[in-house]
């Protein structure tokens, strides 16, 4: 092999050897939290039941501030 192949190779190996490096996870920034987003529906949003759901729902949420609900209301259709 003439000089220039075995530069070819070396540079070939070096790039190979720098990607196989162990890299360490990158920290959030600090203060950065998560955000998360939940929906869910309902068949309706009338009955008592789901009223008093909804209501601990709001409860807990405002435990949450990074933390979106978003509730639907089918109003009882079965589209």
């Amino acid at each position: 092999m003439t000089g220039r192949h075995w530069i070819v190779i070396a540079a070939a190996v070096a790039v190979i050897a720098t990607g196989c490096g162990k890299k360490e996870p990158t920290a959030p920034a600090a203060g950065a939290e998560k955000k998360f987003t939940i929906g869910y529906s309902q068949s309706t949003l009338q009955d008592p039941w789901r009223k008093a759901m909804n209501s601990e729902l709001d409860v807990e949420l405002a435990k949450h501030p990074n933390v979106t609900l978003n509730k639907q209301d089918a109003q009882n259709s079965g589209k």
